[in-house]
């Protein structure tokens, strides 16, 4: 009783904090607000909820096999244990993040490295504590069985089996604790749903920072209206299909709060099986594994449209869009082959060649930066020269900080006037709690859009308006050998994706609609505000160039800048690093990269 009155007095401390307007309820959410949000996305939560307690149950299955496995293997062989125990203690010394994102690229996107990581987290504390048991067994009663001649094996299943299972189901309570923690992990390395991967959905977006990735439902759009109508079917009594108007972008702290809560009630139902998807015929198709930068939202509505509209499939293409967890890591799988094609950035592309990685931009999806400096309020900076004697937030990128330098010495403002403030992926939370004063990171079409649509008047300042040279924020990149060997194929993509952004262009619902049905999560409203908004930043300035367009000059004076800056070695990393022969039209021209 006594506990339920101090959780209550809590709960109504907390409301009552966020009802006097103490805090921004973007970054903190009544109570009230998390029950309505419980009753409106019942739907969504409960579908991820499910998924993610079949991998903890499956998780705790393989981690209670393994380590019960080990225990005895180690008790049975003091030569094992030498050699074996110090590596299971150092292998917890690792952190599971680093490793994670490595077996899905090893591996893949499927259950197993999920399953892999939950069984890494969990199976320690069921070797320990099992083997200490079976080491602790009774001294008197080992000695009795050995009077009477029993074998190694009956003293084990006799005395020391007996004696270890109190102690294993200790630590099998213990697997069950950490193995939800291991589940969010695998779910923030790569996956299309549970509760880690809508927690990950929810947070702020901060895309130019180093998320690997979810897989798009196979069947493509072609199988949306199949899906709609089984959901539908399938939604109980009372339980609409969650709405896209009822989900926030920039920051949905009720969908992450709400998921976070519901982790350990994922344990409840961990034997629930994985969900079933449809298989789509690719018959007469080729496959296309498109890998995008980010969250699908409004910068990849052209591709979504290309894809509702059958033009891809016109092509000869079946392309399936994944989503990364980490935005730096596209590259690093098309480069490992576990990707036909990524949507990545113009700086990450030439950090990634200057490394050695054989890749080239094939087209531009968006012409112009996207990444801006942005501010609210009276004292917003409305001018480079009001940096002076503020608190900037980045996302920590070296390249974010190096934009940040050269704005400064373009306006003759100290360096030692601005303190940068690494914030990680909170740029915009940062920002409405007062901790800095500006941000820089956030893209002008999306947390821009998204501040001006909910009364914030943000002031935005853009990259190439305050000294930094132009650059394509968002590119197409593929491996140079396909490059040299499938140059067909990408002419097909290049000129399929054009008509979907020519049809964006007359009308965003086209790209728009499809994007929702497939990600039924997003705000239309806002995506569709910001399809609008980038629409100029699609195509070319000169209108005799086609989509897809990538200027040689201003990635050579791009490319010098990052050499210049530290960034890259040489400009050598922006030789042959993009090529516009397969853009509508087009073949190669002076300055341009050949395969």
């Amino acid at each position: 009783m006594l506990s339920a009155v101090i959780v209550l007095a809590l709960l109504g401390g907390w409301e009552l904090y966020v009802q006097l307007g103490s805090v921004d309820e973007l970054l903190l959410p009544a109570p009230s607000s998390i029950a309505a949000a419980l009753v409106e996305d019942r739907a969504l939560l409960w579908s991820n909820f499910t998924v993610t307690a079949a991998e903890v149950g499956l998780g705790i299955l393989l981690a209670l096999a393994v380590g019960l496995f080990l225990a005895l293997a180690l008790h049975l062989s003091r030569t094992a244990r030498r050699a074996v125990y110090p590596l299971l203690v150092a292998s917890q010394a690792v952190p599971i993040v680093v490793i994670a994102p490595l077996l899905v690229i090893w591996f893949g996107y499927d259950l197993g490295p999920k399953l892999a990581i939950i069984a890494l987290v969990a199976f320690f504390p069921v070797v320990v504590v099992t083997l200490d048991a079976l080491a602790s067994t009774d001294r008197e009663l080992l000695r009795l069985l050995r009077s009477m001649d029993a074998t190694r094996w009956q003293r084990l299943r006799f005395a020391e089996l007996p004696a270890a299972v109190p102690a294993a189901l200790s630590g099998a309570k213990i697997a069950v604790a950490v193995a939800v923690i291991g589940a969010v992990f695998a779910e923030y390395a790569g996956s299309e749903a549970g509760l880690g991967h809508l927690i990950l959905q929810s947070i702020p977006p901060a895309r130019d920072g180093p998320c690997v990735g979810r897989r798009r439902r196979p069947g493509g759009l072609r199988g949306d209206a199949r899906r709609r109508a089984r959901r539908r079917r399938t939604a109980p009594a009372g339980n609409p299909v969650p709405h896209p108007e009822r989900h926030l972008v920039i920051a949905r702290p009720r969908a992450w709060l709400i998921a976070a809560l519901l982790l350990p009630a994922a344990l409840a139902v961990a034997g629930c099986g994985e969900k079933s998807e449809e298989q789509a015929s690719t018959t007469g198709q080729q496959d296309i594994d498109l890998l995008l930068d980010y969250f699908p939202n409004a910068d990849h509505a052209g591709i979504y449209a290309a894809i509702g509209n059958g033009d891809f499939t016109r092509a000869g293409l079946n392309v399936t869009p994944r989503t990364p967890a980490d935005p730096s890591t596209p590259l690093k799988l098309l480069a490992a082959g576990k990707a036909d094609l990524v949507i990545s950035y113009e700086p990450e592309l030439l950090l990634a060649r200057d490394k050695g990685q054989n890749l080239q931009a094939i087209g531009a999806l968006v012409q112009k930066p996207l990444t801006s400096v942005i501010s609210i309020g009276k004292d917003a900076v409305k001018e480079p020269a009001d940096l002076r004697n503020t608190r900037v937030g980045t996302a920590g990128i070296p390249y974010q900080s190096a934009y940040l330098q050269t704005i400064l010495r373009e306006a003759n403002v100290p360096a030692s006037s601005v303190k940068e403030i690494n914030v990680g992926f909170n740029l915009t939370p940062a920002m409405l709690s007062g901790r800095v004063d500006a941000t820089l990171g956030s893209f002008w079409n999306y947390e821009g859009v998204e501040l001006e649509r909910r009364g914030r008047n943000p002031t935005i300042l853009r990259m190439e308006e305050l000294g930094v040279p132009t650059y394509n924020e968002l590119i197409v990149v593929a491996r140079a050998e396909t490059v040299r060997n499938e140059g067909p194929m990408l002419r097909r993509f290049m000129q399929a994706l054009s008509e979907g952004h020519l049809a964006l262009k007359e009308d965003p619902a086209q790209g728009v609609d499809p994007l929702l049905e497939d990600n039924p999560d997003l705000q239309r409203g806002l995506q569709t505000a910001v399809v609008e908004a980038t629409l100029p930043v699609f195509f070319p300035e000169d209108e005799d160039r086609p989509f897809g367009y990538m200027d040689p000059k201003e990635w050579a004076t791009y490319t010098t800048w990052m050499t210049d800056e530290g960034l890259i070695d040489s400009v050598d990393a922006g030789a042959r690093a993009f090529t516009n022969e397969f853009l509508p039209g087009e073949g190669l021209g002076e300055g341009e990269a050949g395969p």
